[in-house]
């Protein structure tokens, strides 16, 4: 809610890192278990989330993902999924705020048939 609330925040840039988030998430497959490991606090992997990814990414992006990574996940690849969505709700808040939701809609559309 708050991505789809702020006009503060750049959501087409939001969508941008998350995906590439997503992406390293696939594919770091050791990182994505330390980073759902249940022994591990939410907070010493929000912080290893914080290291790696500062820098790199803007703070509401650090800022997301630090709270997926506080939540607790039955699978590793269920934090993948999650980061996945937040990518796609970025994209269709960028869209919307640029006027192009309906085209968005029927390209979903016309790629569903």
């Amino acid at each position: 809610d708050a991505l789809t609330d702020s006009t503060s925040v750049d959501a087409t840039k939001l969508a941008e890192e998350l995906a590439s988030v997503t992406v390293l998430l696939d594919r770091e497959v050791s990182l994505r278990r330390v980073l759902t490991d249940p022994a591990q606090s939410g907070e010493s992997k929000a912080e290893l989330v914080a290291r790696l990814l500062g820098g790199q990414v803007g703070g509401e992006t650090v800022d997301l993902v630090s709270g997926l990574v506080r939540s607790r996940w039955s699978q590793s690849r269920d934090l993948v999924d999650a980061a996945e969505e937040l990518a796609n709700t970025a994209d269709l808040t960028a869209a919307q705020r640029g006027g192009r939701l309906d085209d968005v809609e029927d390209e979903l559309f016309r790629f569903g048939r």
